[in-house]
């Protein structure tokens, strides 16, 4: 069996001290020293990564090939934890048919009424925290495996979403995980540029007959950012697809 000892140094006050890292050019001639130091940074790195995919830390997460299965399963649960937040405070809500305000009748294809129920609603201070999520719950006619199918596919991602200029899926990994770019319409104060983002996609059906599809920002090689365009970064986001009781249509919530 093979263990590490981890030692802490108390001062005289009790408190721990602060000790200097090692580094690589510590080690000396030692031919053992190295690898032991190399493997060091190794694990510690594991362990800030493993920190950061169960955190709220902004930013996107450097892509891992050796923790991918931890890095999607944490994806999938960061959207069903933001989507069980309590203390949500209504935006709006807009029942099928209703007038819809200019912004979103232009996000609509044009259309200035309602296509389905729609809720929007925000907390301010999730957990305790000052961050910001915002939630949106429809009802559909459609069930949920074809809901599901469309809107876990980035290249039919456009077929509803005026927003969308371009989705790819760059990688496959697994049946239910692949790495996706996706690029968006400029936002205001980005100097008309389109903003883009490199996502770790995930999705799940669940026992009870509900779907989950989330992703994230990731670092990856194979979606360096581009002058061309804005990168932007999410935390866990995405949809969680629940069967109506009565088996015909679909519950939305989706949340970010």
């Amino acid at each position: 069996n093979n263990g590490f000892l981890v030692v802490q140094v108390l001062g005289g006050d009790g408190q721990p001290l602060a000790l200097r890292p090692s580094r690589a050019d510590m080690t000396g001639d030692d031919p053992e020293s190295r690898p032991r130091h190399e493997a060091a940074a190794s694990r510690e790195a594991v362990r800030a990564l493993r920190r950061q995919m169960g955190s709220l830390q902004a930013g996107a997460m450097t892509w891992s090939e050796d923790l991918k299965e931890e890095m999607c399963i944490c994806n999938l649960w960061g959207v069903l934890r933001i989507s069980h937040v309590d203390e949500w405070h209504e935006l709006a809500a807009m029942p099928r048919g209703s007038p819809l305000p200019a912004p979103l009748a232009a996000l609509n294809a044009g259309s200035d009424v309602s296509p389905a129920d729609i809720a929007l609603s925000a907390n301010l201070c999730t957990w305790g925290l000052p961050l910001l999520s915002i939630r949106g719950c429809l009802s559909v006619d459609t069930p949920p495996p074809l809901v599901f199918e469309l809107l876990k596919s980035p290249e039919r991602r456009a077929a509803w979403d005026v927003l969308l200029k371009e989705g790819r899926l760059v990688r496959q990994i697994g049946p239910d995980n692949a790495i996706v770019h996706e690029v968006f319409e400029p936002l205001s104060g980005d100097l008309g540029r389109p903003h883009d983002y490199a996502l770790i996609s995930s999705w799940r059906c669940e026992s009870d007959g509900s779907y989950v599809i989330a992703s994230r920002s990731i670092v990856v090689e194979e979606v360096p950012p581009s002058p061309q365009y804005q990168r932007g970064e999410v935390l866990p986001s995405g949809w969680w697809i629940q069967p109506q009781t009565d088996g015909t249509g679909s519950e939305l919530t989706y949340a970010i």
